[in-house]
Parts: C-alpha cells; sequence; structure tokens
C-alpha cells in the first residue's frame, strides 16, 4: 500500500472516529452537539476569510467539533440549569476543556 492511500485511509479512520464521538455527544447533550457544529461551521469560513486554503480550512472546522468534549463528562442537567450556577458549579463546568485533554 502507497503513502496516499495510507494516508487516505487515516482520514477515513479520523472522520469515522469523529462522526461516532460526535453521535456520543449528542446522545449525552444535544445542545452541545449543536454548539460544536456551529463553532465548527464559523471556524471554516474564518479560516476561508483568511485565505486559507481548502485543506487548512477543513483542519481547522474539524478542531471545531471537538473544542467542548469535556463536557461529555458533566451532567446534562449542570449544563441546562436554568438558575444561575453557584461558584462549585462554575468551577466544574470551567473543567470541561482540562477534561477534555486528558
Amino acid at each position: 500500500m502507497n503513502t496516499i492511500s495510507k494516508t487516505l485511509q487515516l482520514h477515513e479512520l479520523l472522520e469515522e472516529m469523529a462522526s461516532s464521538l460526535n453521535y456520543i455527544e449528542g446522545l449525552h447533550h444535544h445542545s452541545t452537539l449543536v454548539h460544536e457544529c456551529s463553532v465548527s461551521k464559523y471556524m471554516y469560513h474564518f479560516a476561508k476569510s483568511l485565505n486559507m486554503n481548502e485543506e487548512e480550512s477543513a483542519r481547522i472546522s474539524f478542531v471545531g467539533k471537538f473544542h467542548d468534549i469535556g463536557k461529555v463528562k458533566l451532567s446534562p442537567s449542570l449544563l441546562d440549569k436554568p438558575t444561575p450556577l453557584t461558584s462549585p458549579q462554575r468551577k466544574e463546568i470551567e473543567q470541561h476543556s482540562e477534561i477534555g485533554t486528558a
């Protein structure tokens, strides 16, 4: 198998993994999934506005899909809380980026 074929297979695998992760996120908390998809779309258009090529723009868009991945470890009731957060709750939500990189 040549390098181009391996690269294409890796790209397809990453896309499948991304799709699976987005599906899991949607099951856990639909609003977070919708937000991440919106951020991904805006990041793509922003990259294009900076005259980035299609590959770079797509890569940046891809990352946008996962910027809140750590929220899958948070309770949906906390994410949807209609009243102001307590200090401990705010700290828990603020840790989602650290959780996502762990």
